[in-house]
């Protein structure tokens, strides 16, 4: 009998017209009837056309516990956000590389795919400077965006110090 790999799309996020898939279920084709409610959500494909790889999908759940802070971050190669946390506010950012620039971070507190993260605490009284994973760090030198205080802009670092160059 032939064997297919279903894949059971829980969780995914476009980008660029592809997706990544975060769960993936491996049944075989026995153990799917056809009026099977999941079958709206799965692909069958022969075993030798499938190519699995390691998702680094990671979620934060970011809320402004003991008062206001202000954010910014850049999600994978999505563009800079930068805005007011309020208190008893919370922000979801979800993707595989997170850089996160944190204003009065005393106040805030991180949960890292559903497990509690504390900031350094040489870092609460002041602006903290995170990445995820957390094993990018020595790629990275805070601070990780610059702040253009005349006309509000915020850039990375690098592409700071590529415009002071002429590049």
């Amino acid at each position: 009998s032939s064997f297919f790999v279903v894949f059971v799309v829980s969780k995914y996020q476009k980008l660029n017209d592809k997706i990544s898939i975060a769960k993936i279920e491996v049944l075989k084709n026995k153990d799917v009837k056809s009026n099977d409610s999941i079958t709206t959500a799965i692909e069958v494909v022969p075993k030798e056309k499938i190519e699995i790889k390691a998702i680094g999908m990671m979620k934060l759940m970011i809320t402004a516990k003991y008062g206001d802070s202000w954010l910014a971050y850049k999600i994978d190669h999505e563009k800079i956000v930068k805005f007011i946390l309020k208190h008893g506010r919370s922000k979801e950012l979800e993707g595989n590389k997170i850089r996160l620039m944190i204003g009065n971070s005393q106040v805030i507190q991180i949960i890292k795919d559903g497990i509690p993260f504390l900031i350094e605490k040489k870092t609460q009284t002041s602006t903290a400077h995170l990445i995820f994973p957390e094993k990018l760090k020595g790629h990275y030198k805070p601070p990780y965006f610059v702040f253009n205080d005349n006309d509000g802009s915020v850039m990375t670092t690098r592409q700071y110090d590529e415009k002071a160059k002429g590049i």
